[in-house]
């Protein structure tokens, strides 16, 4: 079962200020996927396609496409930034643990917050009794001055009598943080992954907001406005970046119900479209207080 891979990233892109709005840009284009695919295969023989996200708006920073059903090959579909694509293709086995991807700079040093968008409005669909699993999601990395620090995937699952699968909605948090192996390469320090059932609101959108505080190095996280506290990692030192990358998973089952269905992915980085209440002090990634 083909599960969304967690990525060792990090981030830093252009500063912002209070009277700007905070962004994201997933600027990668299909030549830069195309470049990381060939990476990721070349040295494996693994044979992944990596296409890109069909409807993608980077205005309000979403990403639309269909579920797509392939017998015989392995595609992800990517909402992904150039930063993020070029450190891939660099470091596309083991990660140095003295490296990090520049891509979205962190304004904040106490707590600051993003949130994520999933349109699964079309997914409310009647499995049966067929036995079968769907989750899409986001990758989100984050890393200090020093090193990659942090590695969440957030992912949207629908389970239908499948072993090890909630049945119903769900929201799944993985949280891996990372030390040195003493070799010159990451290793897991801590991690954690939490699975939370979800009622589909009336508009099919699901919310998750992430809090990171940097005081006590640790990651919370908010589902439909319910407060789940934090998980149970930590990191070693403060975040400085962020890289943010959303991938729709190919469908794994054939005749499935879900496949053709259109699924959105969208990520808010901005204070003003934020709808939770954080913890005191909380700032969007810019710096700007909620």
């Amino acid at each position: 079962m083909k599960k969304i891979i967690l990525a060792t990233i990090i981030g830093m892109s252009g500063m912002s200020n209070s009277f700007a709005e905070c962004t994201y840009n997933f600027d990668a284009s299909v030549q830069d996927l195309k470049t990381l695919e060939a990476s990721l295969n070349s040295p494996t023989g693994l044979q992944r396609y990596i296409e890109q996200v069909s409807n993608i708006n980077n205005a309000n920073q979403s990403g639309y496409d269909l579920i797509r059903y392939y017998s015989d090959k392995n595609v992800d579909i990517y909402l992904t930034s150039k930063k993020y694509t070029q450190f891939k293709t660099q470091y596309h086995t083991k990660t140095p643990d003295n490296v990090i991807l520049v891509d979205k700079p962190i304004a904040s040093s106490d707590i600051f917050v993003q949130e994520f968008i999933f349109d699964v409005s079309n997914l409310q669909v009647n499995l049966g009794t067929a036995s079968q699993m769907y989750e899409y999601g986001f990758l989100i990395t984050g890393s200090s001055q020093n090193k990659i620090e942090l590695a969440l995937n957030i992912a949207f699952t629908k389970g239908n009598n499948y072993s090890g699968v909630m049945n119903g909605d769900s929201i799944n948090v993985l949280g891996v943080t990372n030390k040195s192996d003493g070799t010159g390469y990451l290793a897991p320090l801590s991690a954690a992954r939490n699975t939370n059932p979800v009622e589909v609101p009336a508009d099919g959108k699901v919310r998750v907001g992430i809090y990171v505080n940097q005081n006590t190095k640790q990651v919370g996280y908010i589902v439909n406005g319910t407060n789940y506290g934090y998980l149970n990692i930590t990191m070693e030192n403060k975040l400085s970046y962020m890289s943010f990358t959303g991938v729709i998973n190919q469908n794994h089952f054939a005749n499935s119900a879900l496949t053709g269905k259109t699924v959105g992915l969208q990520l808010i980085t901005d204070k003003s479209k934020m709808q939770f209440t954080y913890p005191t002090g909380a700032k969007d990634i810019c710096g700007v207080a909620l």
